[in-house]
């Protein structure tokens, strides 16, 4: 049970830059986010982005470079910048 947890989100189009489809393009760039606290202050995220490249500036000739990666966020909130002297 990940109680609301976890997120996946896609984005990007269905087509690559030829209008043509395929496994690299269909899937997507996507992100997989696991907030380890429940209140987020934790959060492991991975991802994959889809990078269209033309070769020599040429639509007919591109190639898809995959970029994967993964993260370790930690998030802290507070009320002032500056540590305050107490009174």
């Amino acid at each position: 049970n990940f109680n609301d947890r976890l997120r996946i989100t896609r984005s990007g189009g269905f087509t690559d830059a030829r209008n043509q489809t395929s496994p690299q393009v269909l899937l997507g760039d996507w992100a997989l986010e696991w907030f380890v606290k429940p209140d987020g202050s934790l959060r492991l995220k991975t991802y994959n982005r889809n990078v269209q490249t033309t070769i020599l500036g040429s639509f007919n000739s591109y190639q898809i470079n995959q970029t994967v990666g993964a993260s370790l966020l930690y998030n802290k909130g507070f009320n002032t910048f500056f540590w305050q002297k107490k009174k």
